[in-house]
């Protein structure tokens, strides 16, 4: 049997779930962060907790998540850009498809999974956790005029229109190694957390820049062009051999031995990361709250390609090929050839290996609850990331309960990037020390997936001990 390192399987489900026609956005925790019995909602918020005093996530399952969004697309609009003929025939009408999209559009992926996850209460105010995980993201963004020149051409209404093609890609995959800590201070109504995390980068696609112009002139209709990209990529996994070409190459048996990563930490390309977070007790019964995580950066050193482009900024026009002095087709060959190696020696791209460095795609939460009862609480939240000079921002309201002991809920609504239609939904469950959770922002995903343009999931078992009863704030015995 082949003995199958689990950074190879997870490798695998990175590029299925990127490459899947299912629909997926990434930053989306909303529902995790208000279920006090669920460990993970420390990674949302360092210095929240959950109602155990000591925790074990079950290695390699205490959290699988996945989560995608598009700012565009929904597969139920298709209908949109299709025209019935007076036989009842049905065309898709190629011009409408660039009405689709917006100005700007982006997709966003995630995929994470926990190999280790812990943590323990030492006293009545300090709290330490450890995890050692894995990470996928992946964000690409483009504008409508890509679509536009794809679907409508540089003709007609188009000619002399400047179409702006600059798009990009960017990939990052790593391995992350934290320790968190958290403090309750001034009688237990501030309490501060943090997470300081070892970051070992595997592969990284970096579009540094992408500025590509075309336009068409509409009086001698020539074709006017300009590139300035730079791009950079690293891919250090050792080991991920051409004989694991899919999912069924991968035996179950061998996927689940950790030991088969420790070589993942302490190679190069190397990087730090930090999560901050805070939350205040206005009231008895009214809570603040506040993080930014995902700060941090990844120096790419071994294994590092850039493409540059040769000719940054220089404009070409093309005037067309003359062909009525062709005597046979290879003169045409001949023509065609040169033309090619013209636009290879303008528009081609130069390699090197320099050494770069890449951002981890930083998150920021802040929120409120305000407490009916010790079980029942309302919520809101507001949240965001930052790419490419462009924040993706969400709003979220939430209501949670401990139905039990051993059962609570939470249920939420979410605005997010002009997505109106998330209603999450979040459970987790205890047998004992036994805990099984799954919960997702968008729970129409499993009902309408063709309506939806963000859906995600997040599912595990933890093994949580010494459970809080209640809460017993020193400053409201006062």
């Amino acid at each position: 049997m082949k003995r199958i390192h689990l950074t190879r399987f997870f490798c695998v489900l990175t590029i299925y779930t990127l490459m899947a026609g299912t629909p997926t956005f990434a930053q989306q925790n909303i529902t995790a962060y208000g279920m006090k019995s669920l460990p993970q909602r420390t990674y949302v918020n360092p210095a929240l907790r959950c109602d155990s005093r000591f925790f074990v996530g079950i290695p390699a399952l205490s959290s699988i998540f996945i989560d995608f969004s598009n700012s565009s697309l929904q597969l139920n609009k298709i209908s949109e850009v299709l025209d019935r003929k007076s036989d009842d025939s049905v065309v898709i009408n190629l011009n409408k498809i660039p009405n689709m999209f917006r100005e700007r559009n982006s997709i966003s992926t995630e995929v994470s999974l926990d190999l280790l996850h812990a943590g323990f209460e030492l006293g009545d105010n300090n709290f330490f956790s450890v995890n050692a995980s894995l990470h996928t993201s992946g964000k690409v963004s483009f504008n409508r005029d890509l679509p536009k020149l794809l679907f409508e051409g540089n003709g007609g209404k188009n000619l002399a229109y400047p179409f702006d093609l600059g798009s990009r890609v960017d990939l990052l995959q790593y391995a992350e190694l934290g320790l968190g800590y958290s403090r309750r201070l001034k009688n237990d109504r501030l309490a501060i957390g943090f997470r300081v995390k070892y970051l070992r980068g595997i592969l990284n696609l970096n579009t540094e820049r992408s500025d590509i112009q075309f336009r068409t002139d509409p009086n001698s209709f020539e074709l006017i062009a300009s590139s300035d990209i730079r791009l950079n990529y690293t891919a250090d996994m050792e080991g991920f051999t051409e004989e694991v070409k899919d999912v069924s190459d991968l035996p179950v048996a061998d996927m689940f031995k950790l030991s088969q990563f420790s070589d993942v930490f302490g190679r190069n390309n190397n990087g730090w990361g930090l999560d901050v977070g805070a939350t205040y007790d206005l009231t008895k019964k009214i809570e603040l709250s506040g993080s930014i995580i995902n700060l941090g950066r990844i120096y790419w050193n071994n294994g590092v390609r850039n493409y540059t482009s040769r000719n940054p900024g220089d404009t070409y026009v093309f005037k067309g090929m003359e062909f009525n002095n062709l005597d046979s087709l290879e003169d045409g060959e001949y023509l065609f050839n040169n033309l090619m190696d013209t636009l290879a020696d303008r528009f081609g791209l130069d390699s090197s290996s320099e050494r770069y460095s890449t951002g981890l795609f930083p998150e920021f939460y802040l929120g409120g609850t305000f407490s009916f009862t010790k079980n029942h609480r309302l919520g809101a939240l507001f949240y965001g990331d930052w790419y490419q000079k462009r924040l993706h921002p969400g709003f979220s309201v939430t209501w949670y309960s401990q139905i039990a002991r051993s059962l609570s809920l939470s249920i939420s609504y979410s605005i997010i990037d002009n997505s109106f239609n998330n209603l999450g939904l979040g459970l987790a469950t205890n047998a004992g020390p036994f805990q099984f959770y799954i919960l997702s922002d968008n729970i129409f995903q499993v009902a309408t997936p063709d309506a939806v343009r963000n859906w995600n999931v997040r599912t595990g078992f933890n093994l949580t001990f010494l459970r809080k009863p209640k809460e017993n704030k020193k400053y409201e015995k006062k």
